[in-house]
């Protein structure tokens, strides 16, 4: 209802305020003619279009500010909030304030500097030892900031594990690496899971880490941790691997059809079974009744 006209639809008709309106729109233009119309227009029972154009350009100067107002808390303030502010002093006060940390804006820049110094006087050379030279990954008398710990899986230790944030995206790049590389979603009880990948740089992977595979995840700060394997992207880990790695692929290829041809010959068998025995029964169930017949 509230989608038809406010009221009958008639060539330079006036908009009734009172009698024969929408009834969805009521109690709203009574509420126009209560506060506006009357006030500014007088006590009337229609408004003619050249009136409503009258009072929408007396509105047209409160739009505009209502506009240009900017927003911030202060713009929801109640004005004799405002008003009351801006009698007893406060904005002054407040201004004040303001122009003092203007003023100490010198000094408050020269303690962010000497703070930076500290920092990088503290932080920079690891920054770098880690970052570009490597030397705390490569040296292995600690393990390198961006190591998260070490997973055991598969009798094995892997310390090049990374956390990962988006597991999905950072696989789509994983294959670049040419490491065979293992994700895995760690749980412990009263912590949030997280995600991490390990590189398998050392022994043979065929066929054992496949998605459901488990193992013990420590972090950096020696708790353990449930992991389990959630995706793998396979690459060659050693040279004999690699060597290996075409023959057993089309090895594994032709298992599988051997598999598939198997399952087909045994579901033809079982077929053929099934209907000599479904023949069989229903001659010997015909046999009876041609024994009866005269």
């Amino acid at each position: 209802v509230a989608a038809l006209p406010l009221a009958l639809v008639g060539a330079g008709r006036a908009l009734p305020l009172a009698v024969g309106l929408n009834p969805a729109w009521e109690a709203r233009i009574a509420a126009l003619r209560d506060q506006i119309v009357i006030p500014i227009l007088g006590a009337r029972e229609a408004l003619t279009q050249a009136e409503w154009e009258d009072l929408a350009g007396r509105f047209a100067a409160h739009r505009a500010w209502v506009a240009a107002m900017p927003a911030n808390p202060v713009a929801v303030l109640p004005v004799a909030d405002v008003r009351a502010l801006l009698a007893d002093g406060t904005c002054a006060a407040l201004t004040r304030l303001i122009d003092e940390d203007l003023a100490a804006e010198t000094a408050a820049g020269q303690v962010d500097a000497l703070e930076r110094l500290v920092r990088y006087n503290r932080d920079l050379v690891r920054l770098l030892r880690n970052f570009v030279t490597l030397s705390d990954f490569y040296s292995r008398h600690d393990k390198a900031i961006f190591q998260a710990g070490t997973l055991y899986l598969d009798q094995r230790s892997c310390e090049l594990c990374l956390r990962v944030g988006d597991m999905a995206r950072h696989a789509t790049l994983a294959p670049l690496s040419g490491t065979y590389l293992v994700y895995c979603e760690c749980q412990r009880q009263g912590e949030a899971p997280m995600n991490i990948v390990a590189a398998m740089t050392g022994g043979d992977a065929d066929e054992m880490m496949v998605p459901g595979r488990n193992g013990i995840f420590y972090d950096r700060q020696g708790r353990d941790w449930r992991a389990s394997v959630v995706k793998v992207v396979e690459a060659p880990i050693s040279v004999r691997q690699a060597f290996w790695s075409p023959y057993k692929r089309i090895g594994r290829m032709i298992g599988e059809q051997l598999q598939k041809f198997a399952a087909a010959r045994d579901k033809a068998v079982n077929d053929q079974a099934a209907t000599g025995v479904a023949g069989a029964s229903a001659k010997i169930e015909a046999a009876p009744a041609a024994a009866a017949a005269p």
